[in-house]
């Protein structure tokens, strides 16, 4: 299995990965089995970390950083979450998403590290 970072500037794989996202996430949320793809405002502007077998798409995340908490993705989840607001930069690890055949396999721990080597550097 290859792990590469990609461009956001990728559309087509950005797609993949909405589809991806869809295919991964409707057996979570059933909201999301009625979507074509599922990307966001903050995908065009993140780190995006992709992991294929053989060129087939198996798993992807992302990383954004910003000025504060309040502007991450989901920020209205994080109300009383921190004692104090991290200071800034702030980077928000979000959008993992494995593949259902692909789970169990180590992937989601993989794209943590990356990204956490990432956010450090």
């Amino acid at each position: 299995m290859e792990l590469r970072e990609f461009s956001h500037l990728d559309e087509d794989l950005l797609e993949k990965i909405g589809a991806l996202r869809v295919q991964a996430w409707k057996t979570e949320a059933p909201s999301a089995a009625g979507m074509g793809t599922w990307l966001d405002e903050f995908d065009r502007a993140a780190r995006h970390w992709a992991v294929f077998d053989h060129g087939i798409l198996l798993a992807s995340a992302r990383l954004t950083t910003h000025g504060s908490l309040a502007e991450v993705p989901d920020a209205e989840s994080y109300p009383g979450v921190f004692r104090e607001p991290p200071a800034a930069p702030v980077a928000s690890f979000n959008r993992l998403v494995v593949h259902p055949s692909a789970r169990g396999q180590g992937l989601s721990k993989r794209l943590d590290l990356v990204r956490l080597e990432a956010a450090e550097n």
